[in-house]
């Protein structure tokens, strides 16, 4: 972690600056903590990766969080879309409209505990070290594959490279890119961009964290931009609660991961506030239509498209979601998923980022080069820019 990035960092319970705890020393290489100067928060920086996830359902605890010593409550993963809809929500009751019951989760040892850390501590060594990516498809499909040039017309370009390429035609010097999963986007912009103050990249799965970060530097190293020095920060974070300053970066992209995303008017009003007042946020999705649902009376049918979207539902997730989704009637439906606030489709989205401050640049349907099957929803790229400043709306701690 650079020093650089804790004068942008701030708590994303209160918006207050950070602090390092306890400076690394040998002893404490690979773990130590940055604490919140207002509410006191503490942060772990595990391997060099700053992890800021915000506090949520009281006691439960993720696997994940203690194995890198983060002691602290916070919200859960995709549990349920009931439950989801009840934490996440616009104030509703789904309970009202749902009727599910809680499945306890079984406890881990102390042992499978340090099995846990064990896992966790050799997975994002082996990626931060580049190992992960020795393998000939690795290194073609995530390394090699960031650096080669991009078509000159949108037609030849598949999406991937038309979203990259409307972010470096915009020359943002402060970029910040939002659920960056694989890192794919944000190092495709990466290579082919010329000047930049800093970019940071926010990823909630930590498995993710190690990787981005080894490719971005990667990337720094095989092109132009890292002749003056790439200042680049892959940081666990939550979408939904980004742990930045106000008015922190000029640009923000969020390539094809809202659809994974429980909380979109949460996102929306949070890169809204990070962003400068003029600044813009490009998105891109598939057009996946949500609402057009009818009464979910096929559970496994919803629970197959949401898997096919990227949400990576589990086994047991699946089994749980389908044993307490009922069978609702249109409407019903249609008020559940407004109440989970997942994305629904464009107009919705539309609706929202308006009512969140942004104005709307551009809407592109993509028709360039086919990333995925003909049959599958177009591509579209929307550019909002941030046309008024919006009052803060703390977040509960």
């Amino acid at each position: 972690m650079e020093s650089w990035l804790l004068e942008v960092l701030s708590c994303p319970f209160c918006y207050q600056d950070l602090k390092v705890e306890e400076r690394p020393t040998p002893r404490h290489q690979d773990l130590w903590f940055l604490r919140c100067t207002g509410c006191e928060a503490e942060f772990p920086v595990f391997l060099e990766r700053p992890i800021l996830v915000p506090k949520g359902v009281e006691g439960w605890l993720s696997a994940i969080d203690q194995a890198v010593g983060w002691l602290g409550p916070r919200r859960a993963g995709i549990v349920s879309l009931a439950w989801l809809a009840e934490q996440f929500g616009s104030g509703r009751k789904p309970e009202d409209l749902v009727r599910w019951k809680a499945i306890p989760w079984k406890g881990r040892s102390r042992d499978e505990w340090i099995e846990l850390v064990r896992n966790l501590r050799e997975e994002a060594e082996t990626r931060r070290s580049g190992k992960w990516f020795e393998e000939t498809e690795r290194r073609r499909n995530m390394l090699e594959s960031a650096l080669a040039p991009i078509a000159g017309t949108a037609e030849e370009r598949p999406i991937l490279d038309e979203f990259a390429e409307r972010v470096l035609q915009a020359r943002p010097l402060r970029l910040l890119d939002v659920a960056s999963g694989g890192g794919f986007a944000v190092t495709r912009i990466l290579a082919h961009m010329k000047e930049v103050e800093y970019v940071a990249a926010v990823e909630k799965d930590l498995r993710c964290l190690w990787g981005i970060q080894y490719k971005a530097d990667y990337v720094a190293r095989r092109s132009k931009i890292g002749e003056a020095g790439l200042r680049f920060e892959a940081v666990g974070a939550d979408a939904r609660q980004l742990p930045f300053r106000d008015e922190s970066f000029d640009f923000a992209s969020l390539y094809h991961g809202l659809g994974e995303i429980c909380g979109v008017g949460d996102v929306l009003r949070e890169v809204h506030r990070i962003l400068e007042t003029g600044g813009r946020f490009q998105l891109s999705f598939h057009d996946a239509k949500l609402a057009n649902y009818g009464p979910p009376e096929d559970v496994k049918s919803l629970l197959d498209d949401l898997t096919r979207r990227g949400l990576g539902l589990s086994e047991q997730e699946k089994d749980f979601i389908a044993a307490n989704l009922p069978k609702l009637v249109k409407e019903e439906f249609l008020e559940f998923l407004e109440a989970a606030d997942l994305f629904i489709n464009l107009d919705h989205l539309e609706k929202q980022a308006k009512e969140c401050g942004f104005e709307i640049i551009e809407k592109h349907i993509h028709r360039g080069v086919p990333s995925r099957s003909r049959r599958a929803p177009p591509d579209f790229i929307i550019l909002l820019r941030k046309a008024t400043k919006q009052k803060r709306v703390f977040s509960k701690v």
